[in-house]
């Protein structure tokens, strides 16, 4: 060991170098360095100015549990990384101040603790062992302490055990304290860095949500769509977001609520949310679930005065002028002096409002373009009047098909009716139409979409109108009856034949005639009504035609 007089000269001279040192950490400090440069520019020019050999520098964990190492100088890596994870200086492990290291002890009371060879003491066991290898026998731990509070320890390594020179102790302590002080004011400093930036970002953050709420706002005033809002507001926040009505994940999402009585529905995120996130996701679900609302009740609106106007043209009088109904039609974007297709289309089996989701379904479906369809509702079914244009040329069987989707629990009938030009052919239409789903649900040709124009004969005695089925029926059995005694033959046997289940002699026993008599008769009928009575299409034509022809003479 040197003379203390020695190490009073050197004191007074390393004071002198560690007012220049500190100035340089200062300076360090100020442009910006890491903690860890910091912590290992103090350790080092402790090195320099005392004499010991190594040095470094432990400041406490912010949540009080323990000492991390910050700075070194003289170690080696894998004693630094002993102590960063196979040995940390942690406080609980060490309950007992005696029986803890002497870093610890230093901190935690706040005064310097010498080590004069560890190869001796029982306390500093758990560290020997590589302590050695690094060959390092004696170290002074020094608590760095600053505005009365114990921030970390500066603890220095000698290569020759014993104790320091009191008067290099004491240099060691001074210059802990000028650390301590250095150390404090990097704390502080990074500290209020932090908040500046915790300010800026929150700054940041709410210049984001007033341009957010001042874009939205706009766009719900503009009248835009759900989907535009969501992707205008994914482009201010920076992330993809998407509506869905299947539950998600909390952390990731927002739910909307529900909006008359529609169903749940959730704004997704692809990551998880922070507060400002959130917070800022929800002010978005609040302007999609009005957004909603309001197209909830456009339609809602539209679908009253729809269901309103299709009331009127159905139940209009036969002598009614059609004139102001056309220009009501046209106000709302129905072009109703066009001809127009008439579809009825209903659930096979009750459901709950299920004519109107049709109706809202078709919609939905119908192309953007004019001349628009007209879709409502009536009694148990939808009715759609379809422009006769190119756009609608296959827009029923689309959707009859989403139909059956829709409903889900049962299936969907449709028809398509009659092409009107005129007003007054609707109601007529409709009844035809309806006639013709009601008959094809209960003979049990259910989710089926069928044309009229397919049902041969039958639309005509759907339709229900007297000149139709006259002309339907003379046109049949005119050639039968055209004056002749023949003629009126060949109806009486045409009748007898039908009457008798179609068996040729029981026919003849009924004229009494020949059997001969009869086939000949049988096969001249078909021959002037362009068939056969063997045919049963054509057959079922001329009884149709009979019970017409019968009708129209009682």
């Amino acid at each position: 060991m040197r003379s203390s007089a020695y190490w009073i000269s050197a004191s007074q001279s390393a004071e002198s170098r560690w007012a220049e040192t500190l100035s340089q950490i200062s300076h360090a400090v100020n442009a910006g360095a890491t903690e860890r440069e910091v912590g290992d520019m103090i350790a080092k020019a402790s090195t320099l100015l005392t004499g010991v050999d190594r040095a470094a520098v432990a400041l406490a964990d912010l949540d009080g549990q323990g000492l991390r190492l910050v700075g070194a100088h003289g170690l080696t890596t894998d004693y630094i990384d002993y102590l960063d994870q196979e040995r940390p200086l942690h406080f609980k492990a060490n309950p007992e101040l005696e029986s803890a290291g002497p870093s610890i002890r230093g901190f935690k009371s706040g005064r310097a603790v010498a080590i004069p060879d560890i190869a001796i003491d029982p306390a500093f066991e758990p560290w020997r062992k590589l302590a050695s290898s690094e060959g390092f026998r004696s170290l002074l731990a020094v608590p760095l302490i600053a505005s009365g509070e114990s921030l970390g320890v500066l603890t220095c390594y000698c290569n020759d055990p014993g104790l320091l020179e009191q008067s290099q102790s004491e240099l060691i302590e001074s210059l802990a304290v000028h650390a301590a002080i250095v150390l404090e004011s990097f704390q502080l400093r990074r500290s209020q860095e932090r908040s500046i930036e915790e300010l800026t970002d929150a700054l940041d953050v709410l210049r984001r949500d007033r341009e957010l709420h001042t874009t939205l706002m706009n766009l719900v005033l503009d009248g835009s769509s759900a989907s535009e809002i969501i992707d205008v507001a994914s482009d201010v926040l920076g992330m993809h977001v998407e509506l869905t009505d299947s539950a998600a994940d909390p952390a990731r999402s927002v739910r909307l609520g529900s909006v008359a009585n529609a169903p749940d529905s959730w704004l997704v995120a692809p990551t998880i949310l922070e507060p400002s996130e959130r917070l800022a996701l929800e002010s978005v679900s609040l302007v999609v679930a009005l957004e909603q609302q309001r197209q909830i009740s456009i339609f809602e609106a539209e679908a009253r005065n729809k269901l309103d106007l299709l009331g009127d043209i159905l139940d209009l009088h036969p002598e009614s002028d059609t004139t102001e109904l056309l220009d009501r039609a046209l106000r709302h974007g129905f072009e109703l002096q066009r001809p127009h297709r008439i579809v009825v289309l209903a659930p096979d089996t009750p459901v709950q409002g299920g004519a109107r989701r049709l109706a809202q379904l078709a919609h939905h479906l119908a192309p953007a373009t004019r001349p628009l369809g007209l879709m409502s509702y009536r009694n148990q079914a939808a009715v759609l009047l379809l422009p006769d244009t190119s756009d609608y040329a296959d827009f029923a069987d689309r959707v009859h098909a989403a139909s059956q989707r829709e409903l889900g629990s049962t299936t969907c009938s449709t028809v398509v009716g009659a092409l009107c030009a005129d007003l007054h052919e609707y109601g007529s239409a409709l009844r035809t139409a309806s006639a013709t789903l009601e008959l094809r649900q209960r003979s049990g040709s259910r989710g089926q979409i069928a044309e009229l124009g397919q049902l041969g004969t039958l639309q005509f005695l759907l339709r229900g109108a007297p000149a139709e089925l006259v002309s339907f029926s003379e046109g049949i059995l005119a050639p039968l009856t055209e004056g002749s005694a023949q003629g009126s033959d060949l109806l009486e046997t045409l009748k007898s034949y039908l009457a008798n289940r179609q068996r040729a002699g029981a026919t003849a026993r009924a004229l009494h005639v020949h059997a001969n008599t009869i086939s000949n008769r049988l096969e001249r009928i078909g021959r002037l009504t362009g068939g056969s009575v063997d045919d049963a299409e054509h057959l079922l034509n001329l009884k149709l035609a009979l019970l017409v022809h019968d009708v129209t003479r009682t």
